[in-house]
This record gives structure tokens, C-alpha cells and sequence, in this order.
């Protein structure tokens, strides 16, 4: 039981990764990463798929570019591109990771890194997302749970 479940709960995550795609701009490999999964075992048959609260650089978004008036990027999959006007992309000295940042006031420091959405609020506000993938894992489910007896069946016939 333990391997259907997990099984099912791989292709689910899968399944998130791909309808979450399609409304955000964002590459599958980012968000597979920000979809966490705790296994099922041998005593405990439940797996359980997280989807991370934390929002989302807007460097990581497909298309973010720096322009001469600003940094353009586009969220929605659906929408137009938008401009956040004298933001630049930068990877500062003090973390070196790099990202869409502003300043604060006229001075040059203290930068603000600005993000987008996180994939939690997205999965949240998309109507329908949830119920469609709990269909179509609970279908999964069925599939893989006879697979694996089927192959339990045969590994035994082959041993006796």
C-alpha cells in the first residue's frame, strides 16, 4: 500500500506542478521545488503534499528584464507585462543571490528585494485547481494499489 501511495502522491505533485504552470509564469522545475512531500510507510499509509507559503522572487518569473526605465516582468500566464519604474536586477555583495530590487529612499541603501505571489496563495485563489487534482489522484490511487497487488501476486507465484 505504502508504494501506491507514494506513487499517487508523486504524480500529484506533478499534476499541482503542471495546473499551477498554466496560471504562473514560472518555470515547473521552481515550482516542483516549492512542493514538499512526506511519504507514506509501511506503518503509516498517509503521504501528504505542502505547497510553500513563501513568496517568490520576481527574478524567477519567465521574461523578468531590466530596461532602461525599470525591471518589466509578467506574473500571470494570461496577463500583460508590467514595470516596476528605476528597479534594477542586482546581486548584492552582502548575499550574492540575485534578484529585482529597489531602493528605499533617495540614498543608495537600504534595498528592498521585491517578489511576487507565493505558489500557496496561487494554488488558494485558482477555482478548481484543488478538487480537479483530488480527482484525478484519487483515480491514480485505485490504479496504482491493484498494480502493486498485481505485482505482489506474480512476485509470489515466481518465489513459490
Amino acid at each position: 500500500m505504502g508504494r501506491a501511495i507514494n506513487k499517487t502522491a508523486t504524480s500529484g505533485k506533478v499534476e499541482i506542478a503542471r495546473r499551477i504552470g498554466s496560471k504562473v509564469n514560472i518555470k515547473q522545475g521552481s515550482i516542483k521545488t516549492k512542493i514538499t512531500k512526506d511519504k507514506a510507510t509501511y506503518t503509516r499509509w498517509q503521504a501528504v503534499l505542502g505547497i510553500s507559503k513563501k513568496r517568490i522572487s520576481l527574478i524567477s518569473f519567465k521574461g523578468t528584464s531590466q530596461t532602461k526605465k525599470g525591471v518589466r516582468y509578467k506574473i500571470d500566464t494570461s496577463g500583460a507585462r508590467k514595470l516596476v519604474p528605476s528597479a534594477f536586477i542586482e546581486a548584492p555583495r552582502r548575499t550574492g543571490v540575485k534578484g529585482v530590487l529597489k531602493r528605499m529612499t533617495e540614498s543608495r541603501y537600504p534595498l528592498a528585494w521585491l517578489r511576487g505571489p507565493s505558489l500557496g496563495e496561487v494554488f488558494e485563489g485558482a477555482v478548481g485547481i484543488a478538487k480537479e487534482v483530488v480527482e484525478s489522484t484519487h483515480k491514480k490511487l485505485e490504479r496504482n494499489i491493484d498494480d502493486q497487488i498485481k505485482y505482489v501476486l506474480t512476485k509470489r507465484k515466481a518465489v513459490a
